[in-house]
């Protein structure tokens, strides 16, 4: 039976208005309006009557789940606080002389953090980084993806997205001056549908915006679908960013493992990666994230990150 209103709950999730772009104007009337007006708007939170931004679908139904006592599918923080032992060394970090400096760091992040991560990729994916040149440490996922977004895609653009999708994506792309469109993951399966997504590519694409596993379905691509899309992407010249934050939250009975889209051939050149700690370690109030990807790449999101 729960199951049942589980399915029930995500497909009204999947197919409610918030979940859908609004038609957007031309280029030109659309980058006219001021940053903040195209930024909500382009995350469904702009009142167009009223001029007021009004709050998110994650505040809202996070208030609804509290005031009715519901189990909460509409937003992704975690149901308990990350490990004792976790929160302890970092009291330590922070309080003592044990740990690192709670000065500015460098650009790209301290070395030892990115040598972290660089090591974290090679352990799990077998994925080769230099951390001088291939990592960089973010404020959270969300600066990753904002980064990414306003260094790759191009102004009066389309980037590509499976629905649902990360509200923030809509709101960076339109502060990037380009226009989400999204090809749904239809149920039962969820699976993307890669010739879908091709099919939607025109001569304005510039980037195509991966969540795997992803939320709020739980599919995993498999290698075979990461590695159409980075094809994809290959012979239309476009950019991919992947989405990897629920990299560790992999769902039983899922139809595949998690592999970071950097692990597939000829991704080098065309993809970048975003994952966090908030998520894996259930602390998604440090916002402790990171990009990787090639030298060329991180060095141009690190471009929009530093302005």
């Amino acid at each position: 039976m729960w199951l049942a209103v589980l399915a029930a709950v995500l497909w009204a999730a999947m197919t409610w208005p918030w979940t859908r772009r609004r038609s957007s104007p031309s280029t030109m009337i659309w980058m006219s309006q001021p940053p903040w007006m195209r930024a909500a708007a382009g995350a469904n939170v702009y009142d167009q009557e009223s001029g007021r931004v009004l709050p998110t679908i994650y505040e809202r139904t996070t208030a609804l789940g509290q005031q009715h006592g519901a189990v909460n599918l509409g937003q992704g923080f975690p149901d308990q606080e990350g490990p004792a032992w976790l929160r302890q060394l970092a009291a330590e970090a922070v309080g003592t002389d044990a740990g690192p400096s709670n000065q500015y760091p460098p650009g790209m992040g301290f070395p030892w953090f990115r040598e972290a991560v660089a090591d974290h990729q090679q352990r799990w994916y077998g994925v080769a980084l230099d951390p001088q040149t291939q990592v960089m440490h973010t404020t959270g996922a969300t600066e990753a993806i904002t980064a990414s977004i306003l260094a790759l895609a191009e102004p009066g653009s389309e980037i590509l997205t499976f629905e649902p999708f990360y509200d923030s994506y809509g709101a960076v792309a339109a502060l990037a001056g380009a226009e989400l469109r999204t090809v749904p993951l239809r149920a039962p399966g969820f699976r993307p549908d890669t010739a879908a997504l091709e099919a939607a590519v025109t001569a304005r694409t510039s980037m195509i915006l991966v969540n795997t596993p992803h939320n709020p379905t739980g599919t995993v691509f498999t290698e075979a679908e990461l590695e159409t899309i980075v094809d994809i992407a290959r012979r239309h010249d476009l950019v991919v960013m992947a989405d990897e934050v629920y990299e560790h939250l992999v769902l039983p009975g899922a139809d595949s493992s998690h592999r970071t889209i950097l692990s597939i051939r000829g991704a080098e050149d065309v993809a970048v990666a975003v994952g966090s700690v908030g998520k894996s370690f259930a602390v998604t109030g440090w916002k402790v994230g990171w990009l990787t990807g090639s030298a060329d790449l991180v060095n141009r999101v690190r471009g929009s990150s530093s302005s």
